[in-house]
């Protein structure tokens, strides 16, 4: 369901204070401060929402406050989605709290927004406590390698099966850092580093923790610095697990590869140029 505007918002929002059935998927796309504000309110009284989608509302850090101390007593959401707002590491500190108190959250967006490492230190940390949940969680955002290391200190712990860090500021010392990891990770299926700075070097020490790694199965690097030496190693550690079902390096090597992995099969988008495996 996505929420119109004025008179249907009002309707939809009294919808939502009286906890009716139909509500429980709820999108406020390019909505602005008046209507955010009502609806946290609203927010406090609802328990049927399981899905929560506030993407490009110019949510800043004084709104994801007001959002979260809606959020802090809430167990019924499931998925949120900030993403496309402008809240930084204030307000998603402020978030990440109030779903600490959270006994149903599963999936949480928070991509394109302005947060930073300290704010990307409080996502990771939430992921930990629950050893039952499988958690997915996206950050694409101004985060670097000192995110990675906060990441990396939580990973082993983490049962998160999904990681997206696509889009960040991450180069060679936080894909060290994710590889140590990943080494020691039992439960994460797919990570997503495209349009990071990882170059030959980062994927060195990378490719060698995922020949101990027995349970990723997707790992995203196009649009980075692989090259073709990067992807010469990839491959190699692919010869030593076969348990991927896909790693792609597409751009910025010659050697344009899409390859499936539990199989073996190499499929080239491109010839493979001066890469050799």
């Amino acid at each position: 369901m996505s929420i119109g505007y004025n008179d249907a918002f009002q309707q939809e929002l009294q919808k939502i204070k009286e906890n009716r059935q139909e509500t429980n998927e709820i999108a406020l796309n390019w909505y602005n401060k008046k209507y955010i504000l009502q609806f946290a309110q609203a927010l406090s009284f609802n328990s049927t929402i399981v899905e929560l989608n506030l993407d490009n509302c110019a949510i800043d850090n004084e709104q994801a406050i007001s959002v979260a101390k809606a959020l802090r007593d809430n167990h019924s959401i499931r998925k949120l989605s900030l993403q496309f707002n402008n809240i930084g590491d204030e307000g998603i500190m402020a978030i990440m709290d109030s779903l600490n108190n959270s006994s149903s959250i599963q999936e949480i967006k928070v991509g394109y927004n302005r947060i930073g490492d300290k704010g990307a230190s409080y996502i990771a940390k939430f992921f930990v406590p629950d050893n039952h949940k499988k958690y997915q969680s996206i950050l694409k955002s101004y985060v670097g390698d000192e995110a990675a290391l906060y990441f990396t200190h939580y990973l082993i712990k983490m049962k998160l099966e999904v990681l997206n860090l696509s889009s960040n500021m991450i180069g060679d010392v936080g894909a060290g850092a994710l590889a140590t990891a990943l080494a020691q990770n039992s439960t994460l299926k797919r990570l997503d580093l495209q349009h990071v700075g990882i170059t030959a070097t980062g994927i060195q020490v990378l490719a060698d923790s995922l020949t101990r790694n027995t349970t990723l199965e997707q790992l995203i690097l196009s649009f980075t610095q692989v090259g073709d030496n990067g992807t010469a190693l990839l491959v190699n550690a692919l010869r030593k697990n076969s348990t991927y079902d896909l790693i792609s390096t597409k751009a910025f090597c010659s050697a344009n590869v899409h390859f499936t992995c539990r199989n073996k099969n190499i499929n080239w988008n491109t010839a493979p140029g001066n890469a050799t495996f």
